[in-house]
């Protein structure tokens, strides 16, 4: 086997790695969801509010202007992955941002959350 193909099979070890990892970490955000469901609510004003004093105004994703009326609050953790309404998994988005987002996550913070909100049960 030459370098060329060992790089080549770790790297496809690492692709499949991560779907695993992916995989086993939304499964564990569905038995959390069961165990102990979050539950939608209203924003309150004075933590969107907070946040936008603390994002000075930005949009937590591309960093442009946004304003009060014209932004959406998003869950760094997604709702549909067991994401709570705590503040640290609060963000300030714009529309654009929010809808290309979507549920998407990264496993490590996914992974890192899990633990905590597990932890905290």
């Amino acid at each position: 086997m030459n370098s060329s193909d060992i790089l080549r099979r770790a790297k496809r070890l690492e692709i499949e790695s991560f779907y695993e990892l992916f995989d086993v970490l939304i499964q564990c955000s569905e038995i959390l969801n069961k165990i102990s469901p979050q539950k939608r609510r209203m924003w309150l004003t004075h933590v969107v509010a907070d946040l936008f004093k603390e994002q000075k105004g930005l949009c937590a994703i591309c960093g442009k202007k946004i304003t009060l009326k014209s932004c959406e609050v998003d869950h760094v953790i997604p709702f549909s992955y067991a994401g709570g309404n705590e503040r640290g998994n609060l963000q300030l988005v714009c529309k654009k941002c929010n809808r290309i987002k979507g549920n998407g996550v990264d496993p490590r913070d996914l992974l890192k959350y899990l633990e905590d909100r597990a932890m905290n049960l």
